[in-house]
């Protein structure tokens, strides 16, 4: 899984697949509308992370990949074969991010 984060410093793969791909599907859009769920998580963890020059980049980051981890799981739910089961094992595994996260669960 890491080596794939460092396909985004190959200046192609970062341009052609990260940058102008996801724009004309009109995913920027999406990303866009994030942006006040992005903003609640990373307000949630602003009292734990603060530096002198104000909120850490890593709440930022953070928030992101919790907003990631939940888009995944939603996109998920829909083709597994056993959806109660399934959901409460995602809900579990979303519970543990955030908590690991140091925020509280839903």
């Amino acid at each position: 899984m890491l080596t794939a984060l460092d396909s985004a410093n190959d200046p192609v793969v970062r341009r052609l697949v990260l940058i102008e791909g996801p724009a004309v599907l009109g995913w920027i859009d999406m990303w866009r509308a994030q942006e006040p769920l992005l903003h609640s998580i990373a307000a949630m963890r602003e009292p734990f992370e603060f530096d002198r020059q104000g909120p850490s980049i890593h709440t930022s980051i953070r928030a992101r990949l919790l907003v990631a981890a939940v888009e995944e799981a939603m996109l998920y739910l829909p083709h597994t074969d056993d959806l109660k089961r399934d959901h409460k094992i995602v809900q579990a595994e979303v519970r543990t991010l955030l908590e690991s996260a140091g925020l509280p669960g839903p």
